[in-house]
């Protein structure tokens, strides 16, 4: 995921977008197990209800958390520097094929939601 987002970093300023694609098939795997949900409602109760008890959205942050504690500082701040440029608008049709099959604005918007709930989790 992280030399995804990097890609996506380089590539986008070219429009060449394909690894939002990626990403987004990735976010899919994200299914939250009944030992998440433990976790999350003994740990992080308070991420939970800040995403209006959606699951799926507070495991997409945690899993960013997650990224983050993968990168040495150096890393992780060239990192954020690349992502932070990104222009969602110019890779929301590849995310949402990633991770909705088909056409629904409303997924759209949630694919939108979901790339940001990882960047805020990278970024803690």
């Amino acid at each position: 995921m992280v030399l995804k987002l990097e890609a996506l970093a380089d590539r986008s300023k070219w429009f060449k977008t394909k690894d939002a694609e990626d990403i987004g098939t990735a976010l899919t795997w994200l299914e939250p197990t009944p030992t998440d949900e433990d976790h999350i409602y003994d740990h992080e109760f308070g991420l939970l209800a800040s995403y209006g008890h959606d699951m799926t959205m507070t495991v997409t942050e945690l899993f960013g958390r997650h990224l983050a504690t993968l990168l040495e500082s150096e890393e992780h701040s060239k990192l954020m520097n690349k992502v932070r440029r990104l222009d969602v608008d110019r890779f929301v049709g590849d995310l949402h094929r990633g991770l909705h099959r088909g056409i629904n604005i409303r997924k759209r918007n949630e694919a939108v939601m979901q790339f940001a709930a990882l960047i805020k989790g990278l970024a803690s």
